[in-house]
């Protein structure tokens, strides 16, 4: 196997007019562990997120063996420090479906043991069958690892790996990560807050940052005499590493002369000398910025190095900004493959979710005291409001259940489906479609079996009704489920909690079933979508029923009329009677048709807020590189113009970034060697 490397050259990158990286330059290389440490703030995670190509630097480049890396992103793994998993998936499963999501090329028995090789590498047989939420720290950590270890890259990036773990569990992590990059002949890169000497001894090379700048990089046999050479030497007992940390979190406000500054400017002056070890890796390849008007990068000979350092100040560099997430032009699967992964995942989460034990002997005991209370009541005058009851109760019940649902779970499971959108693993419409589908028959199993039950417990109309009202009752439930969806993607708790136990309020009350609203607030029934499922299942419970019964002593004019024929006061009246005491003049498919109207535009929504996030982004990162690649194309022209580029770029671009640009600070961007580190 050829050996790797990984070389970045002036590094630059400013996020939200902050310079966050300034001119860091290194190289990782195969069977190597290259360990990124610094304070809070310093930069780590933006360091490694550029080197996996999630961020582009307006300046500098990371090369993979000669190759921009954003080229190369199949053999490039990054592990975030947050894990990121659909909780009620097992390890096994979660292993699995990732798979299947981003490996296509490989035979299905083939992937059963490339999962079960990834089990024993990161030794995860002990929770394998355990679902990911009940997974302590270490282990939902190798889990995220043996997600991409699944993809067998030449490069895994890993960003604060040892987060919240003891002593113990983080040093058996990172010499797994050594034991991979040795035995595999891997390039690993990882951060890490802390550098007690176990840590320290793991990685080959270190490289510490500084409020965005190298405070050192090289082996740990080096880093004693860089401190020696400060006139700041390692006290006895002190682990370097820890020493040099110390000191970059040095209280400093007092200070003249920071510590951190002057440790800062002898690491950019040993970047300068010819025997600084990085120098033949960095001058080992061409420029990767050339003039815009050629179609081939200049040629080996001719190629221009980086053998100097280039100082940039912040004032220059704020507004030369590239956030971008890395967007390909295609997707690695077929819409179809991506649907059928995303319908079995989903269903196998969702079912364990909305089919827990806890939540089947709930409804049953609600079952148990609706029979109890509705048991076989007759159809007379007195029990009218008793049945208006029971269809109260049950679109109730039901919507809130399945609104209640979505609204806690659905935010949980969208920042696991940014994430994997973020690295295009499948499209947002194969998500969606599978998502919707794969909880149909899930959320509407037990509002089914509850509807058989008590129609016959209660009584209640005909045959065709009871279809009808339990296909009223699935709508009711679906789009129930689609708002509390559409809730938890455009609201964050705890603005949920008190949207929702507003909102259900108001809405049973405008529903109006056992009140009467004012005139001038007659309207608000048409805002609640507990009106159409309740008024629905009364119009199927009395139009085209049996008659209902008279009480003895009844107030209603109907049963006081005396029939002509027997000289009697009517015993019964017709079902319909209650329809118009009731006001219920639509017919049921238009009750549904709302029902309906309300799932279809508050899923339409919800794919709307997800989907405008990720176009927004695409389109300002499609932009801006387009900005940045002209200005670059820029820097080995003979005689660029370039503040008439600039004022181009601006009147073309000004409604893409904030840009509060200094035009002469530009040019001087322009203007500078190229050829810097």
């Amino acid at each position: 196997m050829d050996s790797k490397e990984i070389v970045f050259r002036n590094l630059n990158i400013s996020l939200k007019q902050k310079h966050v990286l300034k001119n860091i330059s290194g190289v990782a290389k195969s069977k190597e562990v290259l360990g990124v440490y610094g304070p809070k703030g310093a930069g780590k995670t933006t360091l490694v997120e550029t080197l996996a190509g999630q961020l582009k630097p307006y300046i500098g480049d990371v090369l993979l063996n000669g190759t921009p890396i954003e080229h190369a992103q199949t053999e490039v793994v990054l592990v975030q420090s947050n894990d990121l998993h659909l909780p009620l998936l097992n390890v096994f499963e979660t292993l699995k479906y990732t798979a299947y999501l981003r490996l296509t090329e490989i035979s299905p028995k083939d992937l059963e043991l490339r999962i079960r090789h990834v089990i024993d590498l990161c030794n995860l047989h002990a929770y394998k069958d355990l679902m990911v939420q009940f997974l302590p720290v270490p282990a939902r950590k190798r889990t995220s690892l043996a997600c991409e270890l699944l993809l067998n890259p030449s490069v895994l990036i890993i960003d604060d790996p040892v987060d919240q773990m003891d002593f113990k569990d983080a040093m058996d992590f990172l010499r797994l990560l050594r034991h991979y990059a040795e035995k595999y002949d891997k390039i690993v890169v990882t951060s890490l807050a802390a550098a007690p000497s176990a840590f320290y001894s793991v990685c080959h090379n270190h490289l510490f940052l500084y409020s965005g700048h190298i405070a050192f990089y090289g082996s740990a046999t080096v880093l004693p005499n860089f401190l020696n050479d400060l006139c700041l030497p390692t006290p006895m007992g002190y682990n370097p590493a820890d020493y040099m940390l110390e000191l970059l979190n040095e209280n400093t406000l007092n200070d003249r002369s920071p510590i951190q500054e002057k440790i800062v400017q002898e690491m950019y002056r040993r970047r300068q000398e010819p025997g600084w070890e990085c120098k033949s890796f960095i001058n080992k390849y061409p420029i990767t910025c050339h003039h815009k008007h050629s179609s081939q990068p200049p040629s080996g000979h001719h190629a221009k190095k980086y053998d100097t350092t280039v100082h940039l100040h912040h004032d220059e560099v704020e507004v030369l900004v590239e956030n971008s997430t890395l967007h390909p032009s295609v997707f690695s699967t077929s819409f179809g493959h991506q649907f059928n992964i995303l319908l079995c995942r989903n269903f196998h989460n969702a079912r364990r979710r909305i089919l827990n034990p806890i939540s089947l002997i709930q409804n049953f005991y609600i079952l148990a005291v609706c029979v109890l209370i509705w048991w076989r009541p007759e159809r007379i005058e007195t029990e009218v409001m008793d049945r208006m009851g029971l269809f109260f109760f049950t679109v109730v019940q039901w919507a809130f259940f399945a609104l209640l649902d979505a609204i806690l779970t659905f935010p949980k499971e969208i920042k696991v489906i940014n994430h994997e959108r973020k690295f295009r693993h499948y499209r947002l419409s194969a998500f969606c479609l599978s998502k919707f589908l794969s909880e149909i028959p899930l959320a509407i199993i037990q509002p089914c079996v509850y509807v058989s039950v008590i129609y016959w417990v209660a009584n209640l109309n005909g045959v065709y009704a009871f279809l009808a009202s339990t296909g009223v009752l699935i709508v009711d439930v679906l789009a129930a489920q689609s708002i509390g969806v559409f809730i938890g993607s455009a609201l964050q708790p705890p603005w949920t909690v008190m949207i929702v136990s507003l909102g259900l309020l108001s809405m049973m009350l405008w529903g109006g079933a056992f009140n009467t609203p004012p005139s001038w607030l007659s309207w608000g029934k048409y805002a609640s979508f507990f009106f159409y499922g309740l008024q629905a299942l009364i119009a199927l419970e009395f139009k085209d029923a049996p008659p209902i019964k008279c009480s003895p002593n009844s107030t209603l004019p109907v049963c006081n009329m005396v029939n002509p024929n027997t000289n009697r006061t009517v015993q019964e009246f017709d079902s319909d009677v209650i329809l118009m005491v009731q006001k219920i003049t639509w017919p049921v498919w238009q009750y549904v048709t709302v029902l309906l109207v309300i799932l279809v535009v508050t899923r339409i929504l919800c794919i709307t807020l997800i989907f405008n996030a990720e176009i927004g982004e695409f389109i300002i990162s499609c932009f801006t590189r387009k900005i940045l690649s002209e200005i670059k194309s820029t820097f080995t022209a003979p005689s660029p113009p370039h503040n008439e580029l600039i004022d181009f770029l601006l009147a073309k671009y000004h409604d893409v970034r904030y840009w509060n640009l200094d035009v002469h600070g530009v040019s001087n961007y322009c203007n500078m060697s190229v050829d810097a580190v």
